[in-house]
């Protein structure tokens, strides 16, 4: 193998990588605290960060860099680290290059502005708020689906999933539900059935939020989560994300009356 091609390739795909992750920061602060007047700008700053990522990672020298890497390390073991490398850049390229910039925009400047649409409905408890800005995301995954799926046997659904779960389909995970539906239903009609329910009302009692905050901690730090590598917060709907090797962050919620919502 050329090592100093695949060095060469290493280097663009942690360029695009850093820049990935400074998007994810600003989102990161866009759901921890931003101000609300200053969305239409965020999503000015997280679209033109998404928007040179994809410049990278759809570069053609890039691109033809890859190709030569993926014949040199075909005859390597598919699990070492060096292959798996290779055929995961070139996966991802192969994915991005079918997606034009324009569209990757788009798609970028609807998820924050949606996010921040959605922040809004969640808080009147008025879907309506965020019924347009749905069907507009919706629309724009579809068209990206449906082009990230040409030259393949997967059909857009298919094509949306290989971003979370490589190689997978609808019907594989279709046979999974089919396979678990009948148990798992079965066993929750038994326990309604039971005559002997177990007490919850410890779980409502009137817990105070920073009372919380500090068990919650407690608990993140018991099962070994460094908090010199990593935060636990709070956002109006959460999530984890890693915002880079030694970055990880925990967004929770708090419920005065519902212990195991901030958990």
């Amino acid at each position: 193998m050329d090592e100093q091609l695949f060095e060469s390739v290493c280097r663009r795909a942690r360029e695009a990588a850093v820049l990935q992750t400074a998007a994810e920061t600003l989102e990161w602060d866009e759901r921890t605290g931003m101000p609300v007047a200053a969305g239409a700008y965020r999503a000015e700053q997280i679209s033109a960060l998404r928007t040179a990522v994809h410049r990278i990672r759809t570069d053609s020298q890039y691109g033809d860099d890859l190709q030569t890497l993926v014949q040199q390390v075909a005859e390597l073991d598919p699990g070492s680290d060096t292959r798996a490398c290779v055929d995961g850049l070139h996966r991802d390229w192969d994915r991005n290059r079918k997606l034009p910039t324009e569209l990757v925009e788009k798609i970028s400047n609807a998820r924050v502005l949606g996010q921040q649409i959605w922040d809004q409905a969640r808080g009147e408890n008025d879907f309506s708020l965020f019924r347009d800005a749905l069907a507009n995301m919706v629309g724009l995954q579809r068209e990206a689906g449906t082009r990230m799926a040409e030259g393949t046997d997967r059909d857009a659904y298919d094509a949306l999933l290989d971003t979370y779960e490589p190689n997978a389909k609808a019907d594989d995970l279709q046979r999974v539900f089919d396979e678990v539906r009948g148990p798992l239903v079965g066993l929750v009609e038994e326990i309604a059935a039971a005559p002997k329910k177990p007490p919850t009302e410890i779980l409502k009692r009137s817990y105070p939020v920073e009372a919380q905050r500090q068990f919650s901690r407690f608990v993140a730090e018991k099962v070994g989560f460094d908090f010199q590598r990593g935060r636990l917060d709070e956002t109006s709907h959460p999530f984890c994300t890693t915002l880079g090797p030694h970055d990880c962050r925990i967004l929770t919620r708090y419920d005065e009356h519902w212990l195991p919502g901030g958990l």
